[in-house]
């Protein structure tokens, strides 16, 4: 039922062709408008970048898929999504040349 919904009706059709997540880079008042908060919270992410980002298993995946048990799969998943997203995101922000650079092998990896 769900996928024949998704199938009659394309996301991108429901976002349209100026959906962006995100602001972009240049888009600077956007990025400057964030609160205080907001900005350390990416800060904090993007620091914890420098930390390294945890491997995420086949053995790990393939447990999750035999047993059902989620955690040991998701939680090096979503804390190597976290620390991504805010390394980007800090780069983005606060011009931060080496937050990208941490980046860049995982995204060229499409890790």
């Amino acid at each position: 039922m769900f996928a024949a919904e998704l199938n009659a009706h394309p996301l991108h059709d429901r976002l349209g062709t100026d959906y962006r997540p995100f602001p972009r880079r240049q888009e600077r008042d956007a990025w400057n408008a964030l609160s205080e908060s907001k900005r350390a919270q990416l800060l904090n992410l993007a620091e914890e970048s420098g930390q390294g980002y945890p491997m995420v298993t086949a053995t790990q995946f393939i447990a999750f898929c035999r047993t059902g048990d989620r955690m040991a799969y998701e939680k090096p998943y979503f804390a190597r999504r976290n620390r991504l997203m805010g390394a980007a995101l800090a780069d983005i922000l606060y011009l931060l040349e080496d937050k990208l650079d941490r980046v860049s092998p995982l995204i060229a990896r499409r890790v």
